[in-house]
């Protein structure tokens, strides 16, 4: 009679269930010959590490009983025969792919800048290109290090739109590379350990949910991009780029706060715990700041200061603490860089108006200001407000 664990990993395979069966047969097959042999055969169908899925030609030589040398040879056949299937199968799904946007989504003939990518379930929509975005990439976290000499980092803005009726439409299960125009793609290869907000690799969605995020990319300076290829299970589409930094803070409808439609001016940004409100920009407010105390420095040659009041309403419960320290903020100038209090010395702002010492209970509203060194002659785009994870948008002028 066949061992009960040999028998056991025989089943998992005829379900397809490969590596449960590898991880049963592996210590088995130090010392039983049939273990070997099944583990054999079963790295022949499913190689470790592979992401084979085996379809009824292949369960079929499980149906029962123990496999021949014989049968092994029919595997062969059956394999070649298995390989035309599934490749069939995979131009069917990629031939539907670009029926369904309209003819479009080859390197050659690529969806169209800002017009949603139709997948099977799900719908991808390229929102904006920030390049270059070193400066960007640097601010999402201390440890996010300097791009390979002669490279940069880029950023895609991407949105996604679950358009399946059950399950979960994960944003790590599209797969992305810039592609330049003598088709070289660029991934992420040689940036290091990077951390970037609103990552879009981490979302998750529910049937009719959609969300906005970031790809990086570690690309050439020189590089010409031409299209963002888009890979979903066994098909892959193209999409146009959209002009480098163009409309990334154009005001563009209802459900202000993203950033390819920003709040404006005077608008609530609502986070999970308080409401945040940009209600007066000073620039430049050399002046001011240097007001204030004799000990504050001038702000580098070539910078004002920029100072911006925020509001807070704070919506946790009770006595619970809202603070504004627990809120990041950044300037983005026209092109699309964000600034902070770079290339300072001391700056006191008095307890009563400095936003990052002020707090207030659940119910209750504070209101302080934010400083920053904005270089001379930039346009000032807008502010980006981090906490808690989330980031909104707002226009700042």
């Amino acid at each position: 009679m066949e061992n009960k664990s040999i028998a056991k990993a025989r089943d998992l395979i005829r379900r397809r269930r490969f590596d449960q069966a590898r991880k049963l047969l592996q210590p088995l097959a130090l010392n039983d010959p049939a273990a070997q042999e099944l583990l054999q055969q079963l790295n022949i169908i499913a190689p470790p590490g592979s992401q084979a899925r085996g379809r009824g030609c292949l369960g079929a030589l499980f149906s029962g009983g123990a496999v021949t040398i014989g049968a092994v040879l029919s595997l062969c056949l059956l394999c070649v025969a298995c390989v035309g299937v599934i490749a069939l199968g995979a131009q069917q799904q990629q031939d539907a792919a670009e029926e369904a946007n309209d003819g479009r989504g080859s390197f050659e003939n690529p969806v169209p800048a800002g017009r949603r990518v139709v997948f099977d379930g799900l719908e991808v929509q390229v929102l904006g290109l920030r390049r270059p975005a070193t400066t960007l990439v640097k601010s999402f976290n201390i440890i996010n290090a300097d791009p390979p000499a002669g490279s940069e980092f880029v950023l895609v803005r991407l949105a996604l739109y679950c358009t399946a009726e059950t399950g979960v439409c994960a944003g790590n299960s599209v797969n992305t590379a810039l592609v330049g125009a003598d088709e070289t793609r660029y991934e992420r290869e040689g940036g290091g350990l990077i951390v970037i907000n609103e990552d879009i690799a981490e979302v998750r969605l529910g049937p009719g949910a959609s969300a906005e995020g970031w790809k990086y990319f570690v690309v050439p300076r020189n590089a010409r991009l031409r299209t963002l290829r888009l890979e979903v299970g066994v098909v892959t589409l193209h999409s146009a780029l959209p002009a480098a930094n163009a409309g990334t803070l154009a005001v563009s409808g209802a459900g202000a706060g993203t950033l390819s439609n920003p709040a404006r001016a005077g608008t609530p940004m609502e986070f999970p715990d308080f409401n945040i409100t940009v209600r007066e920009v000073q620039r430049p407010a050399n002046s001011t700041v240097q007001g204030w105390s004799d000990l504050n420095d001038p702000p580098p040659a070539g910078s004002d200061y920029v100072l911006v009041r925020l509001e807070v309403f704070c919506k946790r419960p009770g006595a619970e603490l809202c603070r504004g320290n627990e809120i990041t903020t950044r300037l983005i100038d026209g092109a699309g860089n964000e600034w902070g209090r770079q290339g300072i010395g001391i700056t006191f702002l008095p307890a009563e108006q400095d936003f990052n010492r002020l707090d207030a209970v659940g119910g209750a509203t504070f209101s302080g200001w934010e400083y920053f060194v904005f270089p001379q002659g930039q346009s000032l785009g807008g502010i980006r407000l981090s906490a808690g994870g989330e980031t909104r948008y707002g226009l700042a002028n």
